[in-house]
């Protein structure tokens, strides 16, 4: 940057040469000498600082934004480069510091990516990045959401919990103390009147909950409420990022749809309450669409994995799972025997029982369960209506079934391993194979009358029995009889462990 006012530097000049050689003006000389400035010059001088100070932002985000262009095409230890050190002190921690809002943002959009270059770095400055959402105008908060998702997707175990404690008595395991103030942030921004606020927040939630970095069960119900109350509809793009999620989210691990299985009841409960409070000229979905879509993101046949891998001793595959449904039926349930709970919400819950998907493969001390909260809503008379004595009766019969096939298929192991008897294939100290061996000590067991050496002295020209079948012993195509006979013989020493 040059100064074009010559003039002035010159004057400048001369007044520090003198300065420094001790030459002083008086006071009321130098008062006479402001009074005889022009109005006119004072403005000109309050325009040329103005203009001198937007040049100097200018030049300031020029450098800052080759900064950032670079610093989005690196990959390399922050720490380890020393060029990179010093653009962080010497450009980029000014930067942030400055008052001027343009300069700052953009400086933090730099250090936020210095940030994602070093974990050191990025966890001593997450506190400021929650301090400038906290504090910040809209824009900045959106910065500042961005920049914290990208870091916790960086490095995620920023999060993660403290290592276990060494001291046997100390058997709590505390929290990071990071978790809190960020899962406060992203609830904060969810519920922030500025649209690209709100809308941040919601993708970088996403984000972060996809990865699993973030599991917080509150959190996934404000964004299940987000997507169907209506003071978001007018926010798309929350809308269009919802609606790719929660399917996605629930499909993609059993764990993630068992998470919505515990928010479903208190989603139905705070849409519904919602919907009562609506003004006229408000439009909402019927909570008959909420109800199916709450079904439909926690049906087990829908995630990912669902049959395969696990077997049982019959071969039969098993659902991977399979119980996320019968969870929510239990939580249904319990909600409809509850007495507090409103016409309106039973109305709902049943019929989202009515639509689930019980498998057989389920474990049936929980169909068990299931069965009897069936059987306390029939005693209690809740079913009052034809549609609802349907729903149950139906779901009464589903679970029977369960439980019957379960015990069948029980019983049926049962008798398999019972009957399943392993044979050996080594050989034993004298050379002969263990299942010559086998089948010999079952003659010893089934023939009426041995002799006195204990060996088995069947007819040659007749089968052997071994097990349950008939084995022919016939031996004739392979050695002679006497060689046979030597053979059974050497195997009638008393003395003989196998035999024993």
């Amino acid at each position: 940057m040059g100064d074009d006012n010559t003039e002035r530097g010159d004057e400048s000049f001369h007044s520090a040469r003198s300065e420094i050689s001790g030459e002083s003006t008086p006071k009321k000389a130098q008062v006479m000498k402001k009074s005889k400035r022009t109005a006119g010059e004072e403005v000109e001088d309050s325009a040329m600082e103005d203009e001198k100070a937007v040049r100097e932002i200018m030049v300031n985000m020029k450098c800052l934004h080759i900064a950032q262009c670079m610093l989005q095409n690196v990959q390399c230890n922050l720490e380890e480069n020393v060029h990179l050190v010093t653009m962080l002190n010497n450009l980029v921690v000014p930067a942030v510091r400055s008052q001027e809002a343009p300069i700052r943002e953009r400086g933090l959009l730099c250090l936020g990516l210095c940030c994602l270059l070093g974990k050191n770095l990025a966890e001593e400055n997450l506190t400021l990045f929650l301090h400038c959402f906290a504090k910040g105008h809209p824009a900045l908060q959106a910065i500042s959401i961005q920049i914290i998702c990208d870091i916790l997707t960086t490095h995620p175990t920023l999060l993660s919990p403290p290592p276990m404690p060494t001291n046997a008595d100390q058997t709590e395991i505390e929290a990071n103390p990071l978790q809190k103030p960020v899962h406060k942030m992203f609830a904060k921004a969810l519920k922030s009147p500025e649209g690209d606020v709100q809308l941040a927040g919601c993708t970088a939630l996403c984000k972060l909950m996809l990865t699993n970095i973030i599991k917080d069960t509150d959190l996934l119900k404000q964004l299940v409420v987000a997507y169907f109350e209506p003071d978001t509809q007018g926010n798309v793009g929350l809308r269009q990022a919802l609606s790719y999620f929660l399917p996605v989210y629930c499909h993609s691990r059993t764990e993630n749809a068992e998470r919505m299985v515990a928010v479903a009841v208190s989603v139905v409960h705070s849409l519904a309450n919602m919907s009562e409070e609506l003004d006229e000229e408000e439009e909402m979905v019927g909570m008959g669409v909420v109800a199916a879509h709450l079904v439909d993101w926690t049906d087990p046949r829908r995630v990912i994995g669902a049959a395969g891998a696990l077997g049982t001793v019959t071969g039969k595959e098993k659902e991977v799972g399979g119980e996320v449904h019968l969870s929510l039926a239990e939580e249904l349930l319990e909600k409809v025997l509850t007495p507090g709970t409103s016409k309106e919400e039973k109305k709902i819950f049943i019929s989202m029982l009515g639509k689930l998907y019980i498998s057989p493969t389920c474990v049936p001390a929980r169909l068990r369960t299931i069965f009897d909260l069936v059987n306390e809503v029939f005693e209690n008379k809740i079913a009052t209506d034809a549609t609802s004595r349907n729903v149950f009766t139906g779901l009464q019969a589903s679970l029977s079934k369960c439980i019957t096939e379960t015990r069948a298929q029980e019983g049926s192991e049962k008798e398999a391993g019972d009957t399943v008897a392993p044979t050996a294939e080594l050989n034993n100290d004298d050379g002969v194979t263990a299942q010559l061996q086998t089948e010999l000590d079952a003659d010893a067991t089934r023939v009426e009358e041995p002799d006195a050496e204990g060996t088995v002295m069947g007819d040659d020209d007749a089968p052997t029995e071994v097990g349950d079948g008939e084995i022919d012993m016939d031996m004739s195509g392979l050695a002679p009889d006497s060689a046979i006979q030597d053979l059974l013989d050497s195997f009638g020493d008393e003395d003989d462990p196998d035999l024993m």
